[in-house]
């Protein structure tokens, strides 16, 4: 935009010429790593063969001749960490890590990002002191509660913020937030915790030993997206250890006695399945899903008031003890229910339900109700409380997806399972005179998940990789018995403590 070039470009422009230094940059790029990687390495292959698979592959592979085998010692990473770990003589330890979310601070002024949960904590909108239970007992502090951290003549003042599942007598900090200059979003968000390392070229940056805390009479708000955590008994996941799941898998029975509905899909019937056992919660779905439909960052008040406006979101659950839990994630999304409660209640038939099996909302005749919320069992579908797309500065418009539509406040809205998507697919289909082919259309969310657990297809066609996982034994659904019909399943968690395969 603008006639713009990037910076790299910029740079060699200003630099002093010199002889056989191409001015572009692309040129430049290309000319270093024939000079410095490829001449001093013997290969077999030209070096633009080299170069091109090199881009596409993204790093050097066996195919470009580079890659040399190397065995792993691991005495020599059992003497190298050994230093590390031996107990602190004061008790307390501190871990600095770089952010999941804002890495080391770059990303700090994405409100995608910063409103993107914590993938452990659940955390949006800053960090905190991460410490077990037991240690905030010891510390006689309950989350929110700030604390002060010393490391040598350093001090740091930031919120306790306690988890299921971490070391005792550890705190850890994400590192990236409490930026001064960010940016209009980024700015003050957080608490800096770069002020309490030491030089950068210090062996050890991010691991310091007998680190002072104490509490500060101070509190400081901790907003969470989930703060429940436990389910309670309910089949809402389903886990098992392989050798448990090969003796007694986990089908579902109840399949033949789900009540009848009247809808009959004679064409397409679009569902999805996720699989829990390939799931990381890194969230990669969510973030899609936002860049996708359109979805407004809402900031940390109103996710503070429980408004938070993802389609798709990611709950994490425990299970075992609360000192040394086990993590699983479920992405939770609309289930388009072929017997839908949110149909029923609507007085304005705002949501209904489409010939090809999804729940589909009509944004011109909701006038807000928010009956469907209160009567969804999932409570996937978000309110527009207010206009977040009013304070727009243009070419901030850019950014919107052109095929879904920018909705305004006072309106329901939830996952369309990429409905646009689906149409665009149709209409090729019947330009060609075809039908569409399985793993043609790709969900949002399905196309960025980098572990690849979620699939979308016609459940109608038999030969359709969704229709063959929903026969698994894995298989089930979450909440089937209120008997709403879901179209989302889900594969079972299967667990490996001892490395065993499953068959």
């Amino acid at each position: 935009m603008f006639s713009a070039r990037q910076c790299e470009d910029s740079l060699l422009r200003w630099l002093p010429p010199t002889p056989g230094r191409p001015g572009d940059y692309h040129e430049y790029l290309k000319s270093r790593w024939r000079n410095e990687v490829y001449t001093r390495r013997p290969t077999e292959i030209d070096f633009e063969r080299f170069w091109n698979i090199s881009l596409h592959e993204g790093f050097i592979t066996a195919t470009t001749g580079f890659l040399q085998p190397q065995d792993l010692r691991p005495e020599a990473v059992l003497e190298a960490i050994g230093e590390y770990a031996r107990p602190s003589p004061s008790g307390i330890d501190l871990v600095l890590t770089p952010s999941p979310r804002v890495f080391d601070g770059r990303f700090a002024n994405n409100g995608w990002l910063q409103e993107l949960p914590h993938p452990v904590t659940t955390q949006v909108w800053g960090n905190g002191a991460l410490m077990s239970r037991a240690t905030a007992q010891r510390l006689q502090c309950r989350e929110g509660d700030v604390v002060r951290l010393t490391v040598e003549r350093r001090s740091l003042k930031i919120p306790a913020l306690i988890e299921p599942g971490m070391a005792d007598d550890l705190i850890s900090i994400d590192l990236g937030y409490g930026r001064r200059i960010a940016g209009s979003i980024g700015s003050s968000v957080g608490v800096d915790a770069g002020t309490l390392r030491k030089n950068v070229a210090d062996l050890s940056p991010w691991f310091y030993t007998g680190v002072g805390v104490e509490t500060t009479g101070e509190s400081s708000r901790i907003i969470r997206v989930q703060t429940h955590f436990s389910i309670e008994g309910r089949p809402i996941i389903k886990e098992a250890s392989a050798s448990a799941f090969r003796s007694h898998p986990l089908a579902e029975s109840e399949a033949e006695s789900r009540p009848h509905v009247l809808w009959s899909y004679r064409g397409y019937h679009w569902a999805m399945v996720v699989d829990l056992t390939a799931c990381t919660g890194c969230g990669a779905c969510s973030l899609a899903c936002t860049a996708e439909n359109n979805i407004p960052v809402v900031g940390p008040e109103q996710v503070s008031r429980k408004r938070e406006m993802h389609w798709m979101r990611i709950d994490r659950y425990y299970s075992g003890s609360p000192d040394n839990p086990s993590a699983v994630y479920q992405p939770i999304l609309c289930q388009h229910c072929d017997a839908a409660p949110c149909e029923k209640v609507c007085p304005v038939a705002a949501t209904v339900r489409s010939p090809e099996g999804l729940n589909e909302m009509v944004y011109n005749r909701c006038v807000g109700t928010r009956y469907c919320a209160n009567n969804c069992p999932y409570k996937v579908r978000r309110f527009n409380f207010f206009n977040y797309h009013k304070q727009l500065v243009s070419p901030a418009e850019l950014v919107y997806n052109p095929e879904v539509t920018v909705r305004n406040r006072g309106i329901m809205e939830k996952c369309t399972f990429c409905v646009q998507r689906i149409t665009a697919a149709k209409h090729r289909a019947k330009i060609e005179g075809r039908k569409i082919r399985d793993g043609e259309i790709q969900t949002a969310c399905q196309q960025a998940c980098p572990a690849e657990a979620i699939v979308f297809g016609d459940l109608n066609d038999p030969q359709s990789r969704v229709s063959q996982l929903t026969k698994e034994t894995r298989a089930y659904h979450v909440l089937d018995d209120l008997g709403v019909r879901p179209s989302v399943t889900y594969l079972a968690k299967i667990r490996n403590p001892r490395l065993d395969t499953v068959a």
